[in-house]
């Protein structure tokens, strides 16, 4: 610091004109050594197209199990037939190099086929969540102009009824009347893979723009970092509107390995989870933080699969006792990863060691051909161990995003010294000594929720469309360090029975936003807390109110058994008929788990949004029961 401050010093008298912000702390050595930490440079070769390089792999081993569901397989040579056959079919219907291709389909051989032949025709996908609701998948649909979407029959009702659908399994008969050789197309590494939206902050999802060279490379970094062989089986069991799904569902059929699909809602599933690594003699996995640590309860040593001999982690921090306890349970290794969606997927890699005992995990180096800048605010890059934003540049970076030419602008900029383009992330952090780099936070007010990435101002504008709530404000609540946060909002409102409208709400905010977008309480207060300088004081926003004691019990077989479930899942010991799941100690991971629980014992399916809109112990029965 002292030596920072006599840099400071001489500068200024040097040129006593130079602004305060361009005084410089680094000297010679020390920007040499920061440079270094972002020597990244590897030939990888030509960059390729995705599906170039499946189809070259499947040319080589095309008796090979490419893909396998539900204990039916699809060997590389049929995954690549059926990819030709609707990729004409799809050029047929307009799709092209830079067209987007909407799919909204579960998880299946059908969907990998679809993803493929999308990429085949020269057009980028875009995945469309058929748990969305309607007018969300319609503001997609409309947003990205598709000619087409990808579906299955069951859920065609799903979307909205002015949607051009494609059914993959009873429209095959027609796809099927196409050659099946590669069709041919004009599709560059420079043009687009996919579109993938998340949460944004005005309150309409934004879709990240991703090339084919981005992606390329980051996969072939993955590749030639853990490789892949023949022998390997990589589990697909990250939703595929979650850009991990990238690698879980290319980088397998890249090299020659067996890609296995969790069947829907099997991600959800422990029990499932455990013994499918198991059975199918599963090489490589991921899992979010939370889902992991969720995982790793479920284990004990007679049920620990010993197939297992990698596992990635990425979404959100990991923290350094789930480290620990992964090794006691597990024996792979532990990989930590980090990137967001507008920079193909990960950015950074960590590996954990059973002797690591440092109290943070660092989210690592720069992957090949992409460079980390941790910079002040007037874009000067700060010393070692000083904190900053992160911003990213490099073959990683995404386009930007879809039809949001003022946001693209605002987010991926060009640094004003070097003119390198930037991705501002929006997260501070620091270098080691090392090289690594430390994650510490974000400077704005997007959250992660098991793995979800949240813009609080998407949930605050949504509410605020409401007629009877005239402000809204979104935040998280973590009661216990050890558990997962889970999201509120307070809402002022001109309602004359708030307690009844908040009780509405959870209904009505199921037709408009996404199940992990609702909050768990939504709390009326008379007005916003405001700062001396007019500013919202989030700190003086009074807590949930999670529980009132009553003296009634449970009184129905349904409602016992429930409430067994309920305690072994929350805080709450003694739930009382009309407690509300998610104000006792419930989250929106409960409450996946709750819906296998109930499935279980009660032999029914119920969709995930009833928890929602029927949230406590006897409404939950009587829906069962009925």
């Amino acid at each position: 610091m002292v030596a920072h401050l006599g840099r400071v010093l001489a500068a200024a008298v040097a040129d006593p004109g130079l602004p305060v912000s361009r005084l410089p702390l680094l000297d010679e050595e020390e920007q040499r050594l920061l440079d270094s930490f972002n020597d990244t440079a590897v030939d990888y070769g030509p960059a390729a197209c995705l599906h170039e390089t499946i189809s070259r792999q499947a040319a080589r081993t095309p008796d090979a199990v490419a893909v396998r569901h539900a204990g039916a397989d699809l060997t590389y040579a049929q995954l690549d037939r059926r990819a030709n056959q609707l990729a004409r079919h799809l050029i047929d219907l307009g799709a092209g190099p830079d067209r987007l291709v909407g799919i909204c389909a579960q998880r299946s051989t059908e969907l990998v086929v679809a993803l493929l032949a999308t990429l085949k025709a020269g057009a980028a996908y875009v995945p469309l969540d058929p748990d969305h609701p309607r007018e969300r998948l319609r503001y997609l649909i409309d947003d990205t102009d598709v000619p087409v979407v990808l579906t299955q029959h069951h859920l065609t009702d799903r979307l909205p009824d002015t949607t051009t659908h494609l059914a993959l399994d009873t429209d095959w008969p027609t796809v099927a009347t196409h050659p099946d050789t590669p069709p041919e197309t004009t599709v560059t590494p420079d043009n687009l893979a996919y579109v993938i939206y998340t949460s944004g902050s005005t309150g309409q999802p934004k879709g990240v723009m991703v090339e084919h060279r981005a992606i390329d490379n980051r996969l072939r970094w993955m590749q030639h970092t853990y490789p892949l062989h023949a022998h390997d089986a990589v589990l697909q069991k990250t939703p595929y509107t979650f850009d991990v799904s990238v690698w879980e569902f290319f980088w397998p059929l890249m090299v020659g390995a067996r890609l296995v699909l969790a069947r829907p809602e099997g991600h959800r599933d422990n029990a499932y989870l455990t013994h499918t690594i198991t059975s199918e003699n599963i090489t490589t996995v991921h899992f979010v933080p939370a889902m992991l640590r969720h995982f790793l309860n479920h284990l004990d040593t007679t049920t620990a699969p010993t197939t297992l001999t990698r596992v990635f982690c990425s979404g959100e921090a990991l923290t350094a006792d789930l480290r620990d306890r992964f090794f006691t349970h597990l024996d792979a290794e532990l990989h930590n990863l980090y990137g967001p969606t507008e920079a193909a997927v990960d950015v950074t890699y960590w590996q954990c060691h059973p002797h690591h005992t440092a109290p943070t995990i660092p989210i690592g180096r720069p992957i090949a051909n992409t460079q980390c800048h941790v910079l002040d605010p007037h874009h000067q890059p700060t010393p070692i161990g000083i904190p900053g934003e992160l911003h990213l540049a490099g073959t990683c970076l995404a386009r930007g995003y879809h039809h949001r030419d003022d946001l693209t602008h605002h987010t991926f900029i060009t640094h004003p010294t070097t003119g390198q383009r930037l991705y501002r992330t929006g997260d501070i952090a620091t270098w080691n000594p090392d090289g690594t780099l430390e994650y510490l936070g974000r400077n704005d007010h997007q959250v992660k929720i098991n793995g979800q990435r949240i813009e609080l101002g998407e949930i605050e504008n949504t509410l605020t469309t409401h007629p009877h709530i005239n402000h809204a404000i979104a935040g998280t609540h973590q009661p216990d360090p050890h558990t997962t946060p889970h999201l509120i909002a307070w809402i002022t409102t001109d309602h004359p029975h708030p307690d009844q409208l908040t009780t509405d709400l959870r209904t009505w905010l199921t037709d408009h936003l996404p199940l992990h977008l609702i909050p768990a309480t939504i709390t009326p207060i008379t007005h916003l807390p405001l700062t001396t300088s007019g500013k919202i004081d989030r700190k003086q926003l009074p807590l949930p109110h999670t529980h009132t004691p009553t003296h009634h019990r449970p009184h129905t077989p349904t409602e016992h058994t429930l409430a067994t479930i309920w305690t072994t899942l929350t805080n709450n010991p003694n739930p009382q008929p009309h407690d509300n799941f998610f104000t006792t100690g419930g989250n929106s991971l409960h409450a996946i788990q709750l819906i296998t629980h109930i499935h279980n014992h009660f032999h029914i399916t119920l969709p995930l949004r009833t928890l929602y809109t029927h949230p406590t112990l006897t409404t939950m029965a009587t829906t069962i029961d009925t």
